[in-house]
C-alpha cells in the first residue's frame, strides 16, 4: 500500500478547509485566527467518536506507523499555521513510509512582522 492509499484507508472527508486570519489591533499587537477552518464528512478509522467538529490540536495514536494531528493550531506572535490533517510518522511500519514523514492536507499559513520598515 503506498502512502496516498493509507492515508486514504485510515481518514476520509468530503470537504477539508483550513483557514488562517490575521489582524493588526490596537497599536502593534496582532491578532490571528483560524475559525473558519472546518471539516464536512470527516471519519477516522477505528475511531468513530471523531466527527466534523473536531477540537483544535487533537491528537491520534495510529499504532505501528505515528499519529495524526487533525485541526493543528500553531500559534506564535507573529504567525498562525493551520494543518487540518498531519500524518506525522514516527514509527519504522509495514506501509514502506519513512519514520520522520509529515503529511500535511489543507495548510494555511498566514504572518505579519509590523516591525518591518
Amino acid at each position: 500500500m503506498n502512502g496516498s492509499n493509507l492515508v486514504r484507508a485510515l481518514l476520509t472527508a468530503k470537504v477539508i478547509k483550513a483557514d488562517a486570519t490575521a489582524a493588526t489591533a490596537s497599536g502593534d499587537k496582532l491578532t490571528f485566527d483560524g475559525t473558519g477552518s472546518s471539516f464536512l464528512g470527516l471519519e477516522v478509522a477505528g475511531h468513530p467518536e471523531i466527527h466534523d467538529n473536531v477540537a483544535p490540536n487533537t491528537k491520534v495514536k495510529i499504532a505501528g506507523l505515528g499519529t495524526w494531528w487533525l485541526h493543528r493550531v500553531i500559534k506564535t506572535d507573529s504567525y498562525i499555521e493551520v494543518r487540518m490533517v498531519e500524518l506525522a510518522v514516527s514509527e519504522a511500519n509495514n506501509y514502506g513510509i519513512k519514520v520522520g514523514t509529515d503529511v500535511r492536507v489543507a495548510n494555511a499559513h498566514v504572518s505579519l512582522d509590523i516591525n518591518h520598515q
